[in-house]
């Protein structure tokens, strides 16, 4: 499942939480990522299986 993530992915966790960026993917499923808490970078490895692409809305706003 590994392969379907790529260096500059968004991407959040299954379950929830701040959405991330793929920095790596490392091997054996796991997916090297950091986000932003605040001012500080974080990063972390997650296997892949818990991590799902978050799709970047496209088009105008509307109100």
């Amino acid at each position: 499942m590994s392969d379907s993530f790529k260096a500059g992915d968004l991407v959040q966790l299954k379950s929830g939480g701040p959405l991330m960026t793929v920095e790596a993917v490392v091997g054996n499923g796991q997916i090297a990522c950091y986000w932003f808490d605040q001012a500080t970078v974080k990063n972390y490895i997650f296997k892949d299986v818990t991590l799902e692409k978050h799709e970047k809305a496209t088009g105008a706003a509307t109100a």
